[in-house]
């Protein structure tokens, strides 16, 4: 479970990370005329937009497999997660208190790993700040194409082709430059940038595919129940765990 949760959160991540979406920004949602973003201002823009909103939802596909989830933005202590995946190997994840816990759908008990861990996974990413988790953008946007504006999900949305650099992509995963395929990211934000789809496509086949919706509505992410809480021991998980107070579980709507 460990092998295959340090595998899917960093991707997790990078679904807000890579999509840099935000709420209205005041300057721009007062101009009339739309003012397209580029490589220069992609991510401060979208960045700032995001700070105000404090949290979302999103649902989707990962490489065929259903998710659906919240985030919390905030530094190593407040921000969080929450994600459910199905698939061939279903299973629940929460990150919240600098602890991840993980369980499959089959069981009834919370797996528990350190904050060794939870460093490791979010260390290539510095947080769940809107600043941080735009940073690959703000590092490594290479191209930024504004392709017009389409009806999706019912509304008139923008469309952006996002190329982002090999060399940033590899930094943060810690592949070599010569194993990061080919990558392309699509955006679709309305006129005030707020976004409202993002896919990702791999050697021109698609990923990942993500709605967000959901913003700034308040969203309930705490610790399992302790007495669901088993603590994972061993090499990969640094110090053991000790049983500490947590809050009851409450799943949000």
């Amino acid at each position: 479970m460990l092998h295959r949760t340090r595998l899917t959160l960093p991707l997790l991540i990078a679904v807000l990370a890579l999509s840099g979406c935000g709420a209205v920004s005041s300057q721009r949602a007062a101009n009339s005329t739309y003012e397209t973003l580029d490589a220069d201002s992609f991510a401060s823009a979208l960045a700032d937009a995001m700070a105000p909103e404090g949290s979302v939802r999103v649902s989707g596909h990962l490489a065929g497999d259903t998710m659906h989830g919240a985030y919390r933005f905030g530094d190593a202590e407040t921000g969080a997660i929450r994600m459910s995946i199905s698939g061939e190997e279903p299973f629940e994840m929460i990150v919240v208190d600098r602890t991840l816990y993980s369980r499959d759908f089959r069981e009834t008990a919370w797996s528990r790993y350190s904050p060794h861990v939870f460093d490791q996974v979010l260390g290539s990413v510095g947080g769940l700040t809107p600043t941080a988790m735009t940073s690959v953008l703000e590092d490594g946007a290479e191209q930024v194409d504004h392709l017009g504006w389409e009806h999706t999900n019912g509304r008139v949305l923008h469309r952006y082709r996002v190329e982002v650099a090999r060399e940033v992509i590899a930094d943060r995963s810690g592949l070599r430059v010569d194993e990061v395929p080919d990558l392309t990211y699509w955006y679709w934000l309305d006129r005030s940038d707020l976004m409202h789809k993002m896919t990702a496509e791999v050697e021109s086949q698609q990923l990942l595919e993500i709605d967000y919706h959901g913003w700034g509505e308040p969203v309930a992410i705490k610790a399992p129940p302790a007495e669901k809480v088993r603590d994972v021991v061993g090499p990969d998980n640094g110090q053991p765990v000790r049983h500490q107070p947590t809050a009851p579980y409450v799943a949000a709507s």
